[in-house]
């Protein structure tokens, strides 16, 4: 059981929600089956959450420019523009002052590793 905990919470619900919206715009693309996990456990002081998916992954070339504004693998898409790995980064980093880093093992679906600091309850 957790005995701390994240604030705001409602910010960890927007990392979740935009992890999963992420994956239903670009990984539950083409026949499945489709599938996505979320793990979370605690560390000391820290929240770990793995967040992975089955889409088609990204390549050695497009990974390091996911958190790019405006960087999209949907490029001519009318309702891809390009802001939701931004937005998750920006979550995690910025307002929940954690840390991200995201892999395509063998291209395969995205595994993103999350970690964000806990503070005491109370």
């Amino acid at each position: 059981m957790l005995t701390t905990r994240i604030a705001p919470e409602s910010l960890f619900l927007d990392l979740v929600h935009e992890l999963i919206k992420n994956s239903m715009d670009h990984a539950f693309k083409g026949p499945g089956p489709h599938s996505l996990g979320l793990n979370i456990a605690q560390s000391g002081n820290e929240l770990l959450l793995t967040y992975r998916d089955s889409g088609p992954g990204m390549t050695a070339e497009q990974l390091p420019r996911l958190f790019e504004p405006f960087f999209t693998t949907l490029r001519g898409n009318a309702n891809h523009c390009g802001l939701s790995a931004c937005r998750i980064h920006n979550l995690v980093e910025n307002n929940l002052r954690g840390s991200i880093n995201v892999t395509s093992p063998a291209g395969e679906g995205l595994c993103y590793e999350i970690r964000l600091p806990l503070k005491p309850a109370g």
